[in-house]
C-alpha cells in the first residue's frame, strides 16, 4: 500500500522544474517535437496518473470534501483534444463509507478507467480492496474484492481480464504461500495465480515503492499486460518480471544493479528514480538523476538519465543529448505514444502540461 504526501515545497518546485524543461527544449534541440497540451487547474494536481493514448485523455486523482472532517478521492480524466472534463466520484457509489483510500489507477480499455480502494465500511467487517472499473462516460460497471490484498497496481487487457499486484494484508510472515499477481475475469472470478511469495522469503511487502535506503527511490510498482504477457517491476525488490501468458516467468531482470553499473559507467555514485513506466512493447522506461554524493544538498553533483531495460536485461540510452547536456529538470513519464514515444508532465502556474515524444 502506497502513501503519498504532498508537500507545497514540492509542487512549488516540480513547477520549477517543468518550466525548466520547456526552456531547455526551446534553447537546446530547435528540431520539431511532439505537441505540448496545457492542463488547467480545475482538473486537479494529482500523485497518480496514467494516459490514455487511443483517446488522448490523461488520468489523475484529486480530493473533494463531501462532509466535515472528511475527505475522498475524485478521479479526473481530461480530454486533451477537447479540453473536457470528466469526473469520476467513488463516493457516490459509497456513500455511507466514512474513509476511502485510492491505492492505484489506471487506463483501461475503451475509455474505462481502473481502480483499487479501500473502502472503511464503518461498522461493517472489512473484506478487502475493491477493483472498481468504470465506463467511458464515469459510469461504474463492475466491483470486485481483492479479498485480503493490500493493491500496489492495477492493469487490465482487451478480453476484461483484470490484474493486480500486492501483498496479504493479513500476512504475518514473509514465510507464507500465496501470488502477489491475481488475475479475474469480466465476472469477478481469480483465474489465475502468479508470481509466488516465497520467491522473495527475506523480504516485508514486497510489491511496496522503493522509497529505501537513505538517498535514492527505486521507483514504484507496476504492472502491465499486452501481447506478450504481463510485466512487473517490484522497485523494493529491484527487479522486472516478464511473465508468459501462462503465468509463468519468462525473464527476472535486476534493475537496481543495472542502474547501479550504468550509474558508475558515467562517473556517478549513486542514483534515485523519479519515474518509471512500461512501453508497449514492455520495455521498462525510467527518468531520474545521478549524484556523487548521497546527499540532497544544493551543491551535490548530478546528472538526469532517461533509460529503457528490455526483458532481456539490455539497457540503452534513446536519447543520448538528454545525457549530454547541461542538468535539466526532467518531467515525470506517465506513458507512452502509439508509435512507443514517451508521453510526460509537469505542473505549471495555472495547471500542468502533457508533452508527447518531448526529446
Amino acid at each position: 500500500m502506497r502513501i503519498l504526501l504532498a508537500p507545497l515545497l514540492g509542487i512549488a518546485s516540480l513547477s520549477c522544474s517543468a518550466l525548466a524543461f520547456h526552456h531547455a527544449l526551446a534553447q537546446n534541440d530547435p528540431s520539431p517535437k511532439g505537441p505540448s497540451f496545457s492542463i488547467p487547474r480545475s482538473v486537479g494536481l494529482g500523485w497518480l496518473f496514467a494516459w490514455d493514448e487511443s483517446r488522448n485523455e490523461l488520468i489523475t486523482d484529486s480530493e473533494e470534501h463531501p462532509a466535515k472532517n472528511r475527505s475522498v478521492p475524485v478521479i479526473a480524466v481530461y480530454n486533451v483534444d477537447s479540453g473536457v472534463s470528466r469526473f469520476i466520484h467513488i463516493s457516490q457509489q459509497f456513500p455511507d463509507a466514512p474513509s476511502i483510500y485510492l491505492d492505484a489507477l489506471a487506463s483501461a480499455p475503451q475509455g474505462s478507467v481502473l481502480l483499487a480502494c479501500q473502502i472503511v465500511p464503518g461498522s461493517r467487517p472489512y473484506v478487502g480492496e475493491h477493483l472498481l472499473l468504470y465506463d467511458d462516460h464515469s459510469a461504474p460497471i463492475r466491483d470486485f474484492i481483492a479479498a485480503d490484498y493490500s493493491v500496489d497496481a492495477v492493469t487490465a487487457d482487451a478480453s476484461g481480464n483484470v490484474f493486480l499486484l500486492g501483498t496479504h494484508d493479513s500476512e504475518r510472515s514473509t514465510q507464507e504461500s500465496y501470488s502477489l499477481i491475481q488475475q479475474y475475469d469480466s465476472y469477478g472470478h481469480v483465474v489465475a495465480e502468479m508470481l509466488p511469495r516465497s520467491l522473495f522469503p527475506n523480504e516485508d511487502s514486497p510489491t511496496d515503492d522503493g522509497h529505501q535506503r537513505a538517498g535514492y527511490s527505486t521507483g514504484t510498482p507496476l504492472l502491465s499486460v499486452s501481447h506478450n504477457g504481463l510485466r512487473a517491476y517490484l522497485p523494493k525488490i529491484g527487479d522486472m518480471f516478464a511473465l508468459g501468458a501462462d503465468g509463468e516467468i519468462q525473464a527476472r531482470v535486476n534493475i537496481v544493479a543495472k542502474l547501479s553499473d550504468f550509474a558508475r559507467s558515467q562517473g556517478y555514485t549513486t542514483f534515485t528514480v523519479d519515474s518509471n513506466a512500461f512501453s508497449p512493447s514492455g520495455d521498462l522506461w525510467l527518468i531520474g538523476r545521478m549524484e556523487r554524493t548521497p546527499s540532497h544538498r544544493e551543491d551535490s553533483a548530478f546528472h538526469h538519465f532517461l533509460v529503457r531495460i528490455t526483458s532481456e536485461g539490455n539497457l540503452d540510452v534513446p536519447y543520448e543529448h538528454v545525457l549530454t547536456e547541461e542538468p535539466t529538470y526532467l518531467p515525470q513519464l506517465i506513458g507512452f505514444t502509439s508509435s512507443g514515444e514517451p508521453v510526460v508532465w509537469g505542473a505549471a502556474p495555472g495547471g500542468s502540461i502533457i508533452s508527447k515524444s518531448p526529446f
